[in-house]
């Protein structure tokens, strides 16, 4: 019996230390852990109070490069960082928060110490204006992406792009036309899924579906240059997609053909 108890009393013994080392481990993590907090907290407020001590902390953001792009809608998603440490703002961050805006092409940001940040933004560069199928519109770039959607006039400075499946063709058109910087198209429809028409001068060129460069080259060369007084106001449209001959439709519905030189 006594065998028994003393075993009992071994085992309750052993139980009791075992909580009691459980219990001083959690109070140990949890007073660890409290003033892991208050010393965070107390090196916060040293970092703060003296930053604002040597006037280090942040009060300027200055915004470079903008036209499309209000000030205002990129300092609201940065302003939190007023007033906070200057040493501590993280640029990366700074350029997540405001990389999501549609216009934004690229940027470069740096601190000028002791309190400022400065944001130069590169703008992507609007070339034209799509009409889609829904019949509304959208700023296109060099390489035919969309930008933003259009609301209110359309300048004429920018091309008119329409016709379906035209926006997946427009790289190679935009190529094309960069080569005749003095060729002002207003519109160009991709007809038929295949090839392009494109208004200059308020007539309709009509191009083929291969060697476009071609085609321009023989409407400059061949009908521009060589009728400097023509009145484009009497033209339909130039039918530049036969090898041998351009045809010219006037607006009374007669034709005109050209036969190419070899």
């Amino acid at each position: 019996m006594s065998r028994i108890n003393n075993r009992e009393k071994i085992l309750l013994s052993k139980y009791k230390i075992s909580i009691f080392f459980i219990s001083l481990i959690l109070i140990i993590f949890v007073a660890f852990y409290l003033n892991r907090n208050e010393i965070r907290s107390f090196n916060s407020q040293l970092i703060q109070s003296t930053s604002e001590k040597y006037g280090l902390i942040l009060k300027d953001i200055n915004i470079l490069g903008l036209k499309r792009i209000s000030e205002k809608s990129i300092i609201s998603n940065i302003d939190y960082l007023y007033n906070k440490p200057i040493f501590l703002i993280s640029l990366d961050k700074v350029e997540q928060n405001i990389s999501n805006n549609k216009w934004i092409k690229d940027m470069t940001i740096k601190i000028e110490y002791p309190s400022t940040i400065i944001i130069n933004i590169k703008e992507k560069k609007p070339v034209a204006v799509l009409l889609d199928n829904n019949q509304k519109y959208y700023f296109l770039d060099i390489f035919g992406n969309k930008i933003d959607q259009l609301y209110g006039d359309i300048n004429k400075k920018y091309i008119i792009i329409k016709g379906k499946l035209a926006i997946n063709h427009t790289p190679k058109l935009f190529d094309t036309l960069a080569l005749f910087p003095k060729l002002k198209v207003d519109s160009a429809e991709f007809i038929g899924q295949r090839r392009w028409d494109l208004k200059i001068n308020n007539m309709i060129i009509k191009l083929p579906e291969d060697e476009i460069k071609s085609a321009l080259e023989v409407l400059i060369n061949d009908i521009f240059s060589k009728f400097d007084e023509i009145d484009y106001n009497l033209i339909e449209f130039i039918d530049l997609r036969i090898n041998e001959k351009i045809i010219i439709r006037l607006k009374n519905k007669e034709n005109i053909e050209i036969f190419k030189e070899n």
